[in-house]
């Protein structure tokens, strides 16, 4: 048994848009596949697809995600951290410098290490 859980298609225009889902609907159709018809949204020009709203102009991180990085409790010990990080690692792709952010972290985090010899 497979399970595809979302199908998302973007196009520039709508007529295109129109072509391709029904090209997607006819595929899905003559291998005897179906769709849940209440879980369906068809023609959207904005959505929010793991924690991520896509639009035809931008994306962005959900607000909601974002309060939730913000309002994070201070990590006490190194579980916490990992914790944080994987929480946000994967935010990391579409946060502006964060990349740069991380790396200017890891290296001042070794080099205190190195300085009190650890």
């Amino acid at each position: 048994m497979v399970y595809m859980d979302n199908i998302l298609i973007f196009s520039k225009t709508m007529e295109e848009h129109k072509n391709i889902v029904k090209e997607v609907l006819q595929i899905l159709a003559n291998n005897k596949l179906s769709l849940h018809s209440k879980k369906c949204q068809f023609h959207q020009t904005k959505i929010d697809y793991l924690g991520i709203i896509i639009s035809q102009d931008s994306v962005e991180t959900n607000p909601t995600k974002v309060k939730g990085v913000a309002d994070w409790p201070e990590p006490q010990n190194q579980k916490e951290v990992q914790q944080f990080l994987g929480f946000c690692n994967f935010y990391w792709r579409i946060c502006p410098n964060c990349k740069t952010t991380d790396r200017a972290n890891r290296e001042e985090g070794v080099a205190r290490r190195e300085k009190r010899g650890i």
